[in-house]
């Protein structure tokens, strides 16, 4: 491997390729579900056409856009992976960033 021509990633390559993925992943639900569902399962989740509905809807919901929503479907159509696990750990990693100092003040024992 030939370090001068630039086939090995820097450092600075890897953090621009997680800073965009971070960006993308507080943007878009469907990209938050497949980003991490390799690193939760091992495997690649395989998207399908009511994956793209359901994160579409789910996107509305997060952007305010829709208040209640109740999404009906077969079992293993990946409704809690989509819905349960992902919305609220991509709402739980979102809040954390948005916590300033102020409300530790409160939250201090």
């Amino acid at each position: 491997m030939c370090f001068a021509t630039g086939d090995r990633p820097t450092q600075q390559r890897k953090v621009a390729g997680l800073v965009t993925a971070k960006a993308k992943c507080e943007q878009r639900h469907l990209f938050f579900t497949r980003y991490f569902f390799k690193y939760r399962q091992g495997i690649r989740f395989h998207l399908n056409w009511h994956h793209a509905l359901i994160a579409d809807t789910v996107q509305k919901v997060i952007d305010g856009e829709l208040k209640n929503v109740v999404i009906n479907m077969p079992p293993c159509s990946s409704k809690t992976e989509l819905v349960a696990i992902n919305l609220i750990a991509r709402q739980n990693s979102v809040s954390i960033f948005m916590l300033t100092p102020s409300i530790f003040r409160w939250m201090q024992v």
